[in-house]
């Protein structure tokens, strides 16, 4: 495939992604799975949950950081600009659009049935998401607490996210260094 074939399907890939991305950035995930590792096989499942590993631990918006990620893995930086641009084009369009007639629009009862709706449907798209990035990515006994630990302290606790994947990046650190000395020492 020519690059600029590839990155015009990139870009309406993207396109087409920011045009179903309701709510938040992880409505994204299940479209990504479908149309970049299942339908073009470009990235795999695992690559996908290292993605949005990656891409949440960046500031920013989660959907063009992934875009971002997965545009510079399959054509480099101009992978990379396209998948953004495509990712950004349609939601940009619509809310310049809903700004500008968003005290109108709100006076229509369907608008807000219609907004209600949208809510609803992403909730089960984010929960969609939710499942697939877990069964990807927690494997393990250590990872289960991890995740345990991190919904403890946000919903009990209420620590900011940020402060939360600092110190589970930190547990890993020594985690991963106690089970290094553990193994160096069986071997010796």
């Amino acid at each position: 495939m020519s690059s600029i074939k590839k990155l015009l399907e990139l870009y309406f890939i993207f396109l087409k992604i920011g045009g179903c991305t309701f709510g938040s950035g992880y409505a994204m995930f299940p479209i990504i799975r479908q149309e970049i590792a299942l339908k073009r096989n470009w990235i795999n499942e695992d690559e996908i949950s290292d993605y949005i590993a990656f891409a949440q631990s960046l500031p920013g918006v989660i959907s063009v950081n992934i875009a971002c990620a997965v545009g510079n893995k399959i054509s480099g930086i101009k992978g990379a600009i396209v998948a953004c641009l495509g990712v950004i084009t349609l939601p940009s369009i619509i809310i310049i659009l809903i700004s500008h007639f968003f005290c109108d629009i709100m006076k229509i009862s369907l608008a807000n049935k219609i907004i209600s709706s949208i809510q609803s449907v992403t909730i089960a798209i984010v929960l969609l998401a939710f499942v697939q990035i877990y069964k990807s990515n927690i494997k393990d006994l250590f990872q289960k607490v991890i995740f345990v630990s991190g919904i403890i302290a946000s919903i009990f606790f209420k620590i900011p996210t940020q402060y939360i994947i600092i110190s589970a990046c930190i547990i890993a650190c020594i985690y991963k260094h106690i089970m290094k000395n553990k193994i160096n020492k069986k071997i010796n």
